[in-house]
This record gives structure tokens, C-alpha cells and sequence, in this order.
């Protein structure tokens, strides 16, 4: 019996039985019923010796001058002071002391506009 996709149909009372799908071919030597007697006995290895490192005396404290320097990010703000002279762009605490907030002075871009 055939249907429409080609495929066959076939009825299960007709399958082969599940020992004749046995993957062991006939050929293939017989397997021991106890797997220990097929392992040869082998010398245990020695284990493996390790150089022993150097003893180090106590932990001595790190001095502060061989310390790490740990310097917290600073954050000046957004650089949002323009110039009245060339319009560059600065931070507020780049201002020179003698400007004011309305008008503001720079040393670092135009002198002041000369």
C-alpha cells in the first residue's frame, strides 16, 4: 500500500523483530561477562614530586611610597562658558578671578580678546 507522498506503508505486524536490529555484527569477538578480567593489571605510578618553592619570611606592609596611586576622578563640570571674544568653549572655574558671571575673562584662549 502506497499513499500519495510516496511513502510506504508498513504494517507494524509484518516489522522485523528487535533482535534481528541488533547493531553486534556475528563477527565481533565475545565480550567477557566480568569487564575487570579484560583489564591487565597495571604498577600504580609514583605520584608526581614537585618543586617545593621557597619559604618567604612574614608579609611586611607595602610602604606608602610603593603604594598604588589612587587618585579620585575629578568632574569640572560641562563646558558650557563661551568666550565673549573667540566663542570657545570652557569650563566655569576657568574663568580669570577678576570676571564676572555676565562677563566672563579667559587668559587660556585669546588674552582677552587681543
Amino acid at each position: 500500500m502506497s499513499s500519495d507522498d510516496g511513502l510506504e506503508y508498513v504494517d507494524p505486524a509484518q516489522q522485523r523483530p528487535a533482535e534481528d536490529l541488533d547493531p553486534a555484527l556475528p563477527n565481533d569477538p565475545p565480550q567477557p561477562e566480568n569487564p575487570a578480567e579484560n583489564i591487565p593489571a597495571e604498577e600504580p605510578e609514583p605520584p608526581l614530586e614537585l618543586p617545593i618553592p621557597p619559604q618567604l619570611g612574614p608579609v611586611q606592609p607595602i610602604p606608602r611610597g610603593r603604594q598604588p596611586y589612587l587618585m579620585a576622578p575629578h568632574y569640572l563640570g560641562p563646558m558650557t562658558v563661551i568666550c565673549p571674544h573667540c566663542q570657545a568653549l570652557h569650563f566655569d572655574a576657568e574663568k580669570l578671578t577678576r570676571s564676572t558671571r555676565n562677563n566672563p575673562k579667559f587668559g587660556m584662549c585669546c588674552l582677552q580678546g587681543q
